[in-house]
């Protein structure tokens, strides 16, 4: 129990006061409100056993009080709870303010062997074109279920940037069925959790937000599967939320739109953009700019809203312990109702900007601005610069390597986990030129590896960082990893690995975005694995490959 109060006011009257508050009997509940409690408990404590990396955090003064007995049927106890239990049983608090609580190490049992578990995965296309994928064993009772809605940025008209950001932020706020009241009453019956659209108060968490599809992330029990479908397709159903509430969330999009342009580092990823695929898809700003969000009404979002919240746009996976066969039911009684509509046109092959940066290395270069930071750009290297008048600057430095099979991009990115630290560690750490800062790669459709190097520091550090970026690249080219480096690289990047697919909503998620990128959703387990299993060797056999000499793009904001 926990008490806020000013400085001036006396401990131990408070203290006086809060034992005289907890002696007397609670106050009564109905039983609709017991019910309510007891399925947010519930499924709060599911959802936390999918996370066994936080739930000592969380659970760890319980486990202390009651030992490991008093958390493994918690949720038996819970179930069990009735309003007739509650009657007569306070006993009041006063004379047990403190308790002691110990916690001794459990004596080794032998290990048992684990019981055969079923597994199944089934992919099925409904009678209006939405795909569904389901994830079916039977280790835990939560249903997840990630949908796709695919071409975002695509669907988007012309100076309508962000506007399917829009539709995904006012989706949850009502709909034809229900007003927000009752749709959060919905949502609290089958202890949802429900996600949307990217959180505005966290940073760096919108990697779930891309120009190739936006999504709605709904999880709860398996008990409470047709009631979770039932929710997914009246989110998706025709919009009715009101021109007043457009505008409330239209003016919270704009405020953040307006502080996010002031940003070197958002003024960078903007230019980086344009300059990659300028005149494609895929340069519309996902959040919108301040000019395209004001630009947009309530009936134009409406219009879009029709073409977006379509059967042959979705992509929906399940991860349940239910069989797909009974998923698949309530997914064509639900979901299988939404209307057809067209289907998502594809973006451009990222592929494309290859050339796209050899046109420009190689032809005239714009001199950079009289008041931009004087660095010395690498041979065959494209600029671009954009001012922002803030303390802070932005460097990037965009480089396609070599081309690599599917099979051999793990060894890129053991490769690029010990560059990216030793790039940090040089600049930032030995020298402090940076706040931020560190490298990545991906692989293009075409196979080829795009190393992308960044960093935020003050505009006076921008040459010096640049130049590091060279040293640190043709170093780690130039000598391949001792054997303990790149086991330690490949552990750390499977072991992140892992905690990201912890969750059944994250495992659908993954499973997900491997179909829709033509690789087996069955084997997402081996991919992230795969760092764990290269050598020295492997990436030595890489090094040739990105050793060759490639036109790249350096984007600075200043």
């Amino acid at each position: 129990y926990r008490v806020a109060a000013d400085r001036e006011a006396d401990w131990k009257e408070i203290s006086e006061a809060v034992l005289a508050l907890l002696d007397r009997p609670s106050v009564r509940t109905s039983p609709e409100e017991i019910e309510g409690w007891k399925v947010s408990r519930e499924t709060d404590e599911y959802f936390l056993r999918e996370k066994p990396h936080f739930y000592a955090i969380y659970r760890g003064e319980r486990i202390a009080a009651q030992g490991l007995g008093g958390i493994l049927d918690l949720p038996a106890r819970i179930e069990a709870l009735s309003a007739a239990d509650l009657e007569g049983a306070w006993f009041g608090l006063r004379g047990s303010a403190y308790r002691l609580a110990v916690a001794l190490p459990r004596p080794l049992e032998p290990e048992t062997a684990a019981p055969e578990t079923q597994s199944a995965m089934e992919a099925v296309t409904l009678d209006n074109g939405a795909r569904l994928l389901t994830l079916s064993s039977p280790e835990s009772p939560v249903l997840a279920l990630h949908l796709f809605l695919l071409g975002r940025s695509a669907a988007e008209p012309e100076g309508m940037d962000g506007a399917v950001e829009m539709l995904q932020r006012l989706m949850a706020v009502r709909t034809s069925a229900s007003d927000p009241p009752e749709l959060e009453r919905k949502i609290r019956s089958i202890g949802a959790e429900l996600k949307t659209a990217d959180n505005r108060f966290i940073p760096y968490d919108d990697f779930y937000t891309t120009h190739e599809y936006s999504y709605v992330r709904l999880q709860t029990l398996d008990r409470y599967a047709p009631q979770a479908f039932s929710l997914l397709a009246e989110l998706l159903g025709p919009p009715a939320w009101t021109d007043v509430e457009f505008e409330e969330e239209r003016r919270e999009l704009l405020v953040a739109a307006r502080r996010s342009a002031g940003s070197a580092r958002t003024a960078a990823a903007d230019l980086l953009r344009d300059s990659l695929h300028g005149g494609s898809a895929r340069a519309r700003s996902l959040f919108g700019t301040p000019e395209t969000i004001a630009a947009m009404t309530a009936d134009s979002l409406r219009a879009l809203a029709r073409r977006w919240f379509v059967g042959n746009r979705i992509l929906l996976v399940a991860a349940t312990s239910l069989s797909p066969a009974e998923i698949e039911e309530i997914a064509r009684r639900e979901i299988g109702k939404l209307p057809a509509g067209a289907p998502s046109t594809p973006l451009p092959p990222e592929s494309a900007l290859v050339d796209r940066i050899a046109r420009h290395a190689a032809g005239p270069q714009d001199p950079l601005q009289a008041d931009a930071p004087s660095v010395r750009l690498p041979d065959l290297t494209w600029s671009r610069a954009v001012r922002t008048g803030g303390e802070q600057a932005q460097i990037v430095w965009t480089l396609p390597l070599g081309e690599v099979t599917l099979e051999r991009f793990p060894a890129v990115q053991v490769w690029n986990a010990g560059l990216s630290d030793a790039i940090a560690f040089q600049l930032r750490e030995r020298e402090g030129l940076a706040y931020s800062i560190g490298s990545s790669v991906r692989r293009l459709d075409d196979g080829t590896v795009l190393w992308s190097a960044s960093a935020g520091a003050f505009g006076e550090s921008l040459p010096r960082i640049l130049e590091g970026f060279a040293e640190e690249l043709d170093r780690s080219t130039g000598t391949p990893p001792d054997s303990a480096s790149v086991a330690l690289r490949g552990a750390q990047i499977y072991g992140r690995s892992l905690m990201r697919r912890a969750t059944r909503m994250n495992r659908a998620y993954a499973a997900g975005l491997a179909l829709l990128e033509g690789r087996d959703p069955a084997a997402i387990d081996d991919a992230i694995r795969a760092p764990m299993d290269v050598t020295a060797e492997d990436v030595a056999s890489v090094l040739p490959l990105l050793r060759a000499a490639r036109p790249g793009l350096v984007v600075l904001a200043y």
